[in-house]
């Protein structure tokens, strides 16, 4: 009798766990990422995708199950520039930028300022300063869409 009431405790205390992980998760997620999807409507596919009257193009891709990354991104018409933002679960958000060259991609994590982080490479420093005008309508237009 000992060993089942032990077994059904055991039981209890996983299925309590687990149902506490998945509320737990699906709060943060949907307290966070609420108001970034309330801007941009579902599409006839389910996602979170929006393009406005300029042609720049909007998405939000909440986490996956059991993640609490997600992104916002915004493109030009071209898809030459993105802004890819992943919000922190308390307030800050991460950065990055993807400039397409040609046949070449670069995808670099800048700052709120759109500064590379990784700031060593010239390279780098020169390809943020040429298409800083461009980078700067993404982040703006982002700004003023999701409010961040």
């Amino acid at each position: 009798m000992k060993k089942t009431k032990l077994f059904k405790i055991l039981i209890l205390s996983a299925i309590s766990f687990f149902a506490l992980i998945n509320i737990t998760w699906f709060s943060i997620t949907y307290i966070k990422y609420k108001p970034y999807v309330d801007v941009i409507p579902k599409n006839s596919y389910g996602f979170h995708v929006f393009t406005d009257e300029n042609g720049y193009n909007y998405n939000v891709k909440k986490p996956n199950y059991l993640s609490l990354t997600g992104n916002l991104g915004v493109t030009n018409k071209t898809n030459e520039f993105a802004l890819i933002i992943w919000p922190k679960i308390f307030g800050k958000y991460i950065y990055g930028v993807r400039i397409q060259q040609e046949e070449v991609v670069y995808s670099i994590y800048v700052d709120e300022n759109l500064k590379p982080i990784y700031s060593g490479n010239e390279e780098i420093k020169n390809i943020i300063n040429k298409y800083k005008p461009e980078l700067e309508i993404l982040y703006n237009n982002a700004k003023k869409k999701w409010n961040l």
